[in-house]
Order: structure tokens, then sequence, then C-alpha cells
């Protein structure tokens, strides 16, 4: 109806709906919905297979909606399996004589499968909005940063916007004395207030600086900084019925703010609670929930001998005093505990949990479990005290775009799944001098992986993923370097160098042991940091094939989490096109002989892929994730040919 306007009216029962070959595939549905509007005292809708009176595979009522054209959801898990190519009629039962409801779309659903987001989203707060779902989640060191991802089910989310574009206050957020990894944005809060979204973060490139309050009124336009305010670690901008606004954050501290959110009220800090016995160990990630009359302040909680979990402090009064329960504790599929995160409702006062797992190299997943208030507590679990692996979707009918898919750069402005490593230098790539290519440039002369700008990144997802780019490589000269990276505390490089006899003389030098391989000249190389021993064997065996085989990318690094970065500028002067970036996930732990590898060269075309799975682990405590990274024109020392003239489009 949003499109089109046109429904089925009139429906009584009796009334039958046929709708022929209907194709179910090899795997049955889980769960079947509609959309429908009622006034009146509605009525049922059966689903049957091949004919009017044939088998029952679906059922679900409706009920009234307010009106006519005040449209629902209905849902209903299904009744029985079915697969294969069927007729199916919809059959409409109720009152004789009577109107039923009037009928939109229906479709057939998958449950969703916890991780329901398996890819590196920490540190989230969850509002809704009507009937969507806004998420802001930490980013760190990677511009623009604080993505504001939307849903309409919880399940399928997109990026639709950033809360800011660069970072400014330090010259680290440029590579410019020093870095940020590990800093910068933090466990946004987000907030919808009197018609404006609110964001509160505290960078932390700085310990102890400043903490931003911004504001748009479309959260999907444009956001400024409304103040600045002391630094409150892991905090909770909170907004009460009377319209007070307060901040809650560290461990159980609360301060008020003035009416303009410009400054702390004196004299309003407190502190809510004190720790129990039990908590030992870590205690933060604040999220406030206003519901029933009382405060539940949500945390993440980590004593000795237990895992991450959530726990929750209530109150009458938001100055308390205030109880404490552990409402989810679990070692969810064997990973170490599942802690920080929110609850929200939905429009039909469901409610729900929204908590992120460590999963090693993938990094922060998010999982989505139902929230019963049981005594007045939020419990995250379903009815035997776990976290589900599988559940039907809050909402049914939608579908999403996804957070990371396929890019072939041919439009005028970047896919907002993409970040950089730092600020961008915006003069040094382009999606217009060559249309169709995403040309990378490089700005400074830099060491290592580490300090070169202008890199970009995605996020890669779980169990397995695949990331493919093709670049141009015609153009480029002795001493420039292009290729992919998996990317974080530690990296390994998959590249095309044009070293030619270089690649000799630094092998000669007894560079190779340090972590430089040649695995063809002029093809492909791996560099590797010092985690990189299983890297460096495979690098060995294989130093006349221009492929790897899908085991290496699984060893590539031990790290938090992974992202893939695409651009690695290292010589000034040299550029990269990047005509497509095609991103999977692989349905199987291992990858397949054929898929998770390699540079193939055709014409000084390169087609490059690099792969990986969560079984990479961590060996640093800072990292958001590990980044799947385009390496572009890396050069060994400021001594190379490489020139203006020589490039690598990507």
């Amino acid at each position: 109806t949003d499109d089109t306007g046109v429904y089925i009216s009139e429906i009584h029962t009796g009334d039958y709906i046929k709708v022929r070959e209907v194709d179910f595939g090899n795997e049955s549905p889980d769960a079947f919905a509609i959309s429908a509007a009622c006034s009146s005292l509605g009525g049922s809708l059966e689903v049957h297979l091949d004919k009017e009176d044939g088998e029952l595979i679906a059922k679900l009522d409706v009920t009234k909606t307010g009106g006519w054209e005040k449209w629902k959801t209905f849902s209903a898990q299904m009744l029985k399996k079915v697969t294969g190519k069927h007729d199916i009629y919809f059959v409409f039962k109720g009152l004789k004589g009577s109107k039923l409801f009037n009928f939109d779309w229906w479709k057939f659903e998958k449950n969703f499968v916890n991780p329901v987001v398996w890819a590196d989203v920490p540190d989230v707060d969850v509002i809704r909005v009507g009937d969507s779902f806004y998420m802001v989640s930490t980013t760190m060191h990677l511009m623009p940063g604080a993505p504001i991802m939307k849903s309409k089910d919880l399940v399928n989310w997109e990026t639709v916007n950033y809360i800011f574009p660069k970072l400014t206050d330090s010259p680290k957020y440029d590579m410019k004395e020093g870095t940020v990894y590990g800093r910068g944005q933090w466990a946004t809060s987000l907030q919808y207030h009197r018609g404006k979204f609110y964001a509160l973060f505290a960078p932390n490139d700085n310990p102890g600086g400043e903490t931003y309050i911004c504001t748009a009124d479309d959260i999907e336009g444009k956001w400024t900084i409304h103040s600045r305010l002391q630094h409150f670690h892991d905090a909770a901008l909170f907004f009460d019925d009377d319209d007070k606004a307060y901040v809650v954050y560290g461990t159980g501290e609360m301060v008020q703010l003035n009416a303009s959110l410009t400054d702390v009220v004196p004299g309003s800090h407190r502190k809510l609670f004190e720790r129990d016995a039990d908590e030992t160990g870590l205690l933060e990630g604040s999220r406030m929930i206003k519901h029933n009359g009382k405060y539940y302040l949500l945390m993440i909680s980590w004593p000795q001998g237990h895992p991450r979990r959530e726990v929750c402090y209530r109150a009458d009064k938001i100055t308390g005093p205030y109880e404490k329960k552990v409402i989810l504790e679990t070692e969810f599929a064997g990973f170490n505990g599942v802690g920080q995160g929110t609850i929200v409702d939905d429009k039909d006062g469901n409610w729900y949990g929204i908590v992120f797992q460590d999963r090693g190299g993938v990094g922060r997943v998010l999982t989505l479990e139902p929230c019963t208030w049981k005594d007045g507590w939020p419990m995250l679990t379903d009815e035997k005290g776990n976290i589900p692996a599988e559940m039907q979707k809050p909402v049914l009918g939608y579908d999403g775009k996804g957070l990371v898919y396929s890019d072939d750069f041919s439009k005028d402005k970047l896919e907002l799944q993409w970040q950089w490593n730092h600020n961008p230098v915006d003069n040094a790539w382009s999606l217009t001098e060559r249309k169709g290519w995403l040309r990378l440039k490089t700005s400074r002369v830099v060491p290592n992986i580490f300090l070169a700008p202008n890199t970009i990144s995605t996020r890669t997802e779980g169990p397995t993923c695949e990331g493919i780019i093709k670049m141009d490589v015609s153009r480029m000269k002795d001493g420039d370097v292009a290729g992919l990276s998996a990317f974080q505390g530690d990296a390994a490089l998959l590249i095309h160098p044009t070293l030619g006899n270089m690649v000799h003389e630094m092998a000669d030098q007894g560079l190779r042991d340090a972590g430089i391989h040649a695995i063809h000249a002029h093809v492909v190389t791996i560099i590797g940091g010092p985690a990189q021993s299983q890297l460096r064997k495979v690098a060995g065996a294989y130093h006349h094939t221009t492929h790897l085989v899908g085991k290496v990318h699984q060893n590539l690094c031990t790290l938090a989490c992974l992202r893939i970065l695409i651009g690695y500028i290292m010589h000034a002067g040299i550029m990269t096109d990047i005509l497509e970036m095609l991103g999977h996930c692989l349905g199987d732990a291992d990858f397949p002989d054929g898929n998770a590898k390699t540079l193939h060269q055709r014409d000084g075309i390169i087609i490059c892929s690099i792969g990986g799975s969560e079984t990479w682990h961590s060996n640093t405590h800072d990292a958001t994730a590990v980044h799947l990274q385009l390496i572009e024109c890396l050069h060994a020392d400021e001594q190379g040919k490489g020139g203006i003239q020589s490039a690598a489009d990507t």
C-alpha cells in the first residue's frame, strides 16, 4: 500500500484467493505473515496447498487495528513443512455477513539465526521511532564515524548515515603526531526527544578530555555538535518525563544537565549504587530505560569466575536506591559470554534485547533475544534461559541491504559501507576522475600500512567471508605496490608489487625471514607481521604459484577482529583505481579450493581476493575489528621509482 495504495477489500467468510505455482524451493519457510487492516471484529486466514480444502500449512487471526487503512503485520509459525512448487489458497473465515478485514501483502519467511549481525557492531544503542529502529555503534578510528543503522525488523540492518564525517580535535586523527587506533568514538548513546535526535559520545583520543552532544532534526540528515562537556566514560544520555536530562556513566555515576544541554548542573553529581561483593571486574556500558514508572540501568558485568554478562539496576526514583539482578549470563555458542547492549520495544509492546558477543577474529557480533518482563525485571533469554540459536523475526515482511555488499563504484558518492582508516585526505581520492573506478592517490611517504592515509575499508562477516577486488595495475612502476590486507593490530597483506630486482635483493638481505615473501615476482607478495608464522610457511611452499589456498586466510592474523582495507598508500604521487569490490559470505567453515584466494592477472588487470573466518583470535585488547583493506601503492622506501605517471587502477 505504501507504494501503490492498492489492496483487497470487501473480504467475507468463505472467500478465497488462489496464487499459482508458488516456489518454496528446497527449504521450508518457518513463518507466514500478512499486512492487514481492520475496523470490525476481524477474522482468520488459512493457507491451504493445491486446493481450497487442501493441506493446511498456516493459519493466523486478524484482530481490530483501529481503521480500515490502519495497517498491521500479523504472523504465525508454519503448521507444516512445505517444499517445491505449489498452488496456494488463501481461505478467509469469520462472522457470516460481516466484512472481515482488508488484505495487502503476504510473505513466507525463514527464522533468523543468532548472531543476528555476524559482523563487528559493538557497544550498540538502539531506539525506535514509529515503526523504524535505529542503531548506533562504535567505530573508533574509522571515518566517517558513529554509523547510524536502520531496520524495520531488528534483523535486517542497513547503514543510512554517520554522525560525523571526521574528527579534527587532534592531529592524530590525520595520522600526524601519532594515531588513534583503539581510541576515537566509543559507545555512543542515541536518544529521540521532543522531535529531535541526540547522540552523546566521548572521543577517547585524550582520556579525561571532552564529551560531545550532537543533534539532528532528521536522523538520516545532517548532524551538528550541540555542546561539549567534560569526559564521561561509556555514558548514556537520558531524558525523563519532566524533560530533565541526565548523563549516567562510568560505574553507576550520574549528573544532571542544564536545560540547554550545555553544562552540568552544579552539585548534581551522585553515585547511584556501590558494587556488591560479586562485582569484582568490569562494570560499565550504561544504558538507561524507563518502563512502567521504574528506572532500569543496564550494564555489562565481567566478574572473576564468570563470563561476560548483562546486569540491571532498578529503582523507583532516578536517584535511587537501586537494586541489582543478573538478566543475562550465558556461554552462548561456546564463546565467553554476552554483554553490553540495550533493550527496545516494538510498536505492539513486545520487548527485545540487542547485546554483543566478542567472537575473536570477526569482532563483536550482535545477538537478538526476547526480553520478558518477570517480576518487573527485563530477562534476556528464552523460556529455557538461553539466547535462542534461532527465532522468528520480531517483525515479518521486510528484507534489507545489509552492512556489507558488492560495489562497482559507479556512483559519485561512496557507499555508506566504506570507512577510511583515520581521516581521509580528500584531494587524494576520487570517484569521478575515472568514471566507474575508485581512484586512490598517495599523499605522503610512510614506512608501513599502519601509518598510510587514505586506506579504505569494510567489515568482514562470519562465519567465513571473502572479498574480491579488480585492479588496473598497468601503469604501476618499480617500487609501487597495490593489493588487499587483513588488518588490525597486526596485518597480513596480499599485494601486487612492481619491484623488479628489488624482490630478489630484499630476499638476499634476509628480509623474507622478517615477513616479506615473494609468492610470484610481479604478481603477489605476502607481507606479514610477527604473528604470521603460518602465513610464512605457506608462502614458502607456494613460491611459484599465483594462488593462496583457502586455509591460508584462516591463519592470517592473531587479532581481535577483522576488517578488509582497500587502499594503502605509501609513495607520493602514485594512483590506484578500484573498479569493484565484491563481498560475500561463504556457508562453510573452510573455504572451497576454488574460492578464497588469489591474484589473477591479464592485460594489467588483476582480480584479487582474500578471505577469513572468525577463528582469527586476538592479542590486543582495544581493537574493534579486523578489517579487509585494499593496499594501494605501498612503497618499500623513499628511493623507489614510483611517480605521478605510475598507477594501479582498481
